[in-house]
């Protein structure tokens, strides 16, 4: 799978810091393959999900399928989806999202609102590299992802639903449209109907009940700000893990509650990080803003030291000796 996401994708390389009116903080980058023994990509999600579905097979995968509710027992579980079919398994994994239908019935909590909004999009512009600009209560970033597109996000301090116009575009270049290039025209480059707006959210990173035969998985298990830029790459985490513990454990029931205990400690912490860099990102006063800037100051060499948790997880790396195989 690793050369199919790859050649989707564009390297990844963030090699600017600066602040909404030009003045540069700092470059560079890091250098992920050297340092950590493993590169990064940037790419879209279609893509990625398209590379999954040609590795699995269209025939395993079932779309259009909204699932309404859930029913879990001691020796099963069954999705229920709209339309009347009833799907039945051995076992049940919600990953379907912050509003996660199989989340809400299980454990009946509800998300957290950070006090922030975002927008993304991809634009029709090719740049060379990504990029990272800071202003007063917002932030903003940018990368390739191969052809001539680059991902981009807008991120502001901001009350749920709050919205100054009605148009997507509009309403953004009120608040980046005097920024320092790229950012306003990677907004000018991308149409108001391509742009999504969100509410940012998480919720405490808790799975299903001990005795359930379910779980969750991605943003259904633990949504984060994306602060850290790390919340889809924590899903995929979640997935390998996930699919190592039902092949290495007795029984799916022991399986799930093994990759819940191996997930749980990570989930909070990089929840936390997310949450920290938000909150750092985007402050409310200008003694914060000082703060922020000469913090991105520091070299990108001595930022990755303190972030070698964050990428030198090896989700494949397993068992682990106090997981020993199953003798199936």
């Amino acid at each position: 799978m690793a050369k199919q996401v790859a050649d989707r994708g564009a390297p990844l390389r963030n090699d600017l810091i600066q602040r909404w009116d030009g003045k540069v903080l700092n470059r560079g980058t890091i250098d992920l393959q050297r340092r950590f023994g493993t590169p990064g990509f940037c790419v879209r999600r279609a893509d990625l999900m398209a590379a999954l579905r040609d590795a699995l097979g269209e025939d395993a995968i079932r779309t259009g399928a909204r699932v309404t509710g859930v029913e879990v027992t001691g020796d099963g579980a069954a999705a229920l989806v709209e339309g009347g079919d009833r799907v039945e398994g051995s076992l049940l994994v919600g990953a379907d999202g912050l509003h996660s239908v199989v989340r809400q019935q299980l454990l009946g909590d509800s998300p957290r609102h950070l006090g922030a909004i975002a927008w993304r999009g991809l634009a029709d512009l090719r740049l060379s590299g990504g990029g990272l600009a800071v202003g007063r209560g917002a932030h903003a970033g940018w990368h390739p992802v191969g052809g001539d597109q680059t991902y981009w996000f807008c991120c502001i301090n901001a009350a749920p639903g709050d919205s100054r116009v009605g148009d997507v575009r509009t309403e953004l270049l009120e608040v980046f449209g005097r920024w320092w290039d790229p950012v306003p025209s990677l907004i000018q480059a991308t149409s108001s109907r391509e742009i999504l707006r969100h509410d940012l959210y998480d919720r405490p990173p808790v799975w299903a009940s001990a005795a359930a035969a379910a779980t969750l998985l991605g943003d259904a298990a633990h949504p984060m700000s994306p602060g850290a830029g790390q919340g889809a790459c924590l899903a995929l985490e979640d997935a390998v893990v996930l699919a190592t513990c039902l092949m290495r454990r007795p029984g799916p029931v022991v399986a799930l509650r093994t990759y819940e205990g191996e997930r749980i400690e990570r989930a909070r912490r990089m929840q936390q990080a997310s949450l920290t860099a938000l909150r750092v990102l985007q402050p409310r006063s200008r003694l914060g803003e000082l703060g922020r800037d000469l913090l991105l100051r520091i070299p990108p060499g001595l930022v990755a030291g303190r972030q070698s948790w964050m990428f030198e997880f090896r989700a494949g790396g397993w068992p682990r000796s106090r997981l020993p195989r199953s003798r199936r």
